[in-house]
């Protein structure tokens, strides 16, 4: 990947021991539960003999997950001073295709990693399904906002102030996500390194979390309840061709 690094300020954090505390804690209260019951699914194959209170518990924390990321930015500001540039919250770089382009880009590296899990036997089991389309939609934005927060933007400018390659990066981000996805079994390994490879390849280049964001949600409207099967496909479909363009024209040399 030679290309441009995230943004990084040669300040060093004011408080740099509470890097590792904040994005184990942020990690534990926004995803632990739903990592604990996506690995009960995997080990039982089932939700049926799932305890009821983790159960009872899930939506709350997909509801206050949202608090947590924010608090999150904010203390990553505030101890670590780290910069919204740094944080992926700046305008995306300009890139043929604009952000748009790159959350295409984002969207096909999510669905090429999702191919991989007909490959190998997954659990049976429906994890916390949601009971309606405004609830779907809400656990949807919690995956676009809450996830990209958490478990990427956040990490990666902790990583990139001190240096770490990106193979170090990539097997990271991996690590954090891949818990509370084990729900879709063994093969959601090869599932998550595919998808974190294609978005910290987006994201080197755009220097932002927002199209990527974009994807996150894009992709799981194409499969829900809230749109029509035929809206769902033809998102989908368009979003691929606009990325397959996209890339192309990211590969052209510049002359």
């Amino acid at each position: 990947m030679h290309h441009a690094p995230i943004p990084c300020t040669t300040r060093p954090p004011s408080r740099p021991r509470a890097a590792v505390p904040l994005l184990l804690g942020g990690w534990l209260l926004a995803f632990g539960l739903s990592s604990t019951i996506a690995t009960w699914i995997l080990f039982t194959g089932t939700t049926e003999t799932l305890p009821k209170p983790l159960a009872a518990a899930l939506p709350v924390t997909v509801v206050t997950a949202f608090a947590v990321a924010a608090a999150q930015l904010a203390a990553a500001v505030a101890l670590l001073r780290l910069s919204p540039a740094e944080l992926g919250l700046a305008r995306p770089r300009p890139l043929p295709g604009g952000w748009p382009g790159a959350a295409a880009l984002g969207y096909a590296a999510a669905w090429t990693g999702f191919q991989f899990l007909g490959l190998f036997p997954s659990p049976d089991g429906a994890y916390g399904a949601p009971q309606s389309s405004g609830w779907e939609l809400v656990w949807n934005l919690n995956a676009a906002l809450v996830e990209e927060t958490v478990l990427f933007a956040l990490p990666l400018a902790v990583m990139a102030r001190r240096g770490l390659t990106w193979p170090v990066q990539l097997a990271v981000l991996v690590v954090l996500r891949l818990p509370h996805h084990m729900y879709y079994g063994l093969g959601a390994t090869v599932t998550v390194a595919v998808w974190m490879a294609g978005w910290l390849y987006v994201y080197r280049r755009t220097g932002a979390i927002w199209p990527l964001m974009l994807a996150h949600l894009a992709y799981n409207s194409a499969h829900a309840a809230y749109l029509p099967p035929a809206a769902g496909a033809l998102l989908g479909l368009t979003t691929l061709a606009f990325a397959a363009v996209t890339a192309l024209r990211w590969a052209r040399p510049k002359s």
